[in-house]
């Protein structure tokens, strides 16, 4: 092996580099709009992320509430419950406690 490094230009003290020029600018794109078309008459799927249905509100309150309760139920009784707690203006866990406290006094009231 060699210590010294090759010299890109020990042979040729002053290269001519005019060949090194730069390429011409390339053609303009189509616009947006006709690839849309194109690639929609060609078959072509769409990359572009679909709209989903957005999420129900969340509902972030410092409450002190830290046990978590799950359970399964019906879509439109979740929905009655979220709409209750947003038209209040409450945690959800608070929605349960009125309810639970609600039917509580009913039970005494038998």
């Amino acid at each position: 092996m060699t210590t010294k490094r090759a010299q890109l230009f020990d042979e040729v003290p002053d290269p001519d580099l005019a060949r090194f020029t730069p390429k011409a600018s390339r053609s303009a794109a189509p616009p947006i709009e006709q690839v849309r078309d194109v690639a929609q008459a060609a078959g072509f799927p769409t990359r572009e992320a679909k709209r989903v249905a957005p999420i129900a509100e969340r509902h972030y309150y410092r409450t002190g509430r830290d046990t978590q309760f799950n359970t399964k139920v019906r879509p439109d009784v979740k929905n009655r419950f979220v709409a209750i707690a947003t038209e209040d203006g409450v945690p959800l866990g608070k929605v349960l406690e009125d309810a639970l406290d609600a039917l509580e006094r009913q039970r005494r009231g038998r």
